[in-house]
């Protein structure tokens, strides 16, 4: 699994405003503005609806756990678990994952917590609105709340991988929300397996548009199957994941690791797509860079030297980058994967 432009492959990852009201109505009956929708009218048309499915995976992709700037967790626990070298200034967030000095009350903890709930506050607003609907055709609300069902189910889940206990927030209402304490981990793995098999008999097999980029019933069985194997339900796990492998219509291995990383790889199961056209994931300006020192973060020689000199990940996935004026100092190495920086004016890599 892939962050950012998360993806899933085949082989083996609210807030409320409250308003002040006043006596006077004439200060509260007012038109609806011409750029906004209320909740009703959206789920009213399928274009607006599935704007605001939309609205979720933007929230995802550009911030949160899985966003792949150096906010999400791919920089974040690669250089807590010391996978990445830190490159950066001292005494920044990233530092302190770098030098294991994390605090409770480190602003980025607050930010990773914060932005999960209000993209599950998002997808809960789907699914409300899905069931409240009654203009939306069937096919297409089962699609969408499949959708949204998936996504809580994920952000739950790497909540509960990073915070340990935590609430299973399933409602917009803020009375309800206000008052939710955190459960066991038992009841959180229960919630979210029920969610990815509603998630399973709503989606299709087929994927919805092109490139991947919306999830179908195989990418809830590959999630599911990581909760089996997290729970120990060994054959569980072993049995939801042989149902995806065994799909060859669908998955199929590259015949090059170069092919495996481009948007049209059939070996993904899913990804988010960039941002504008011409653009590929937000890793690359995290990564990339032509000479060293890098500006952020690279490879650790342990990390590159636990593969084998014969195993073609090592050779395909990791790439050196010569410090700036100095043969002396080591190779730096990038995730050779990450081939494009964000924005080339050619989307290859999502």
């Amino acid at each position: 699994m892939r962050s950012d432009n998360i993806k899933i492959y085949i082989y083996p990852m609210q807030f409320v405003l409250l308003w002040l009201f006043y006596g006077c109505s004439n200060f509260t009956d007012v038109d609806l503005p011409s750029s906004q929708l209320t909740s009703g009218t959206v789920f009213e048309e399928k274009s607006t609806a599935n704007a605001a499915m939309l609205d979720v995976y933007s929230k995802i992709r550009e911030s949160g756990i899985l966003t792949g700037y150096t906010s999400g967790i791919c920089s974040q626990l690669g250089l807590y678990a010391d996978e990445l070298q830190f490159y950066g200034a001292s005494g920044t967030g990233l530092a302190n994952y770098y030098n294991n000095s994390l605090l409770a009350t480190d602003p980025q903890i607050a930010a990773t917590w914060n932005s999960s709930f209000t993209q599950i506050y998002s997808a809960n607003a789907v699914i409300e609105g899905l069931d409240r609907s009654k203009a939306l055709p069937a096919d297409f609300k089962q699609q969408l709340k499949g959708e949204a069902l998936f996504v809580r189910a994920l952000l739950h889940f790497y909540l509960l991988n990073l915070y340990g206990p935590v609430p299973y927030i399933t409602s917009t209402d803020y009375k309800i929300n206000s008052n939710a304490a955190r459960m066991p981990e038992k009841i959180v793995y229960d919630l979210i397996e029920k969610d990815l098999e509603e998630s399973i008999n709503l989606l299709q097999k087929v994927y919805n548009g092109s490139y991947r980029v919306r999830p179908n019933k195989a990418t809830a069985q590959t999630l599911l199957a990581r909760v089996y194997l997290y729970s120990e339900k060994w054959e569980e796990a072993s049995n939801m994941a042989s149902a995806v492998l065994n799909q060859s219509d669908l998955y199929v291995w590259p015949t090059s690791l170069d092919l495996e990383f481009k948007k049209e790889s059939k070996a993904t199961i899913w990804q988010l797509m960039s941002n504008i056209e011409g653009a590929n994931t937000y890793q690359g300006n995290v990564f990339i860079f032509i000479q060293g020192p890098p500006p952020s973060m690279a490879l650790t020689e342990n990390l590159v030297n636990a593969f084998s000199n014969g195993d073609l990940r090592k050779n395909q996935m990791a790439e050196s980058r010569k410090q700036r004026n100095s043969n002396l100092v080591p190779s730096i190495q990038i995730p050779g994967k990450i081939k494009y920086s964000h924005f080339i004016g050619v989307s290859c890599s999502f």
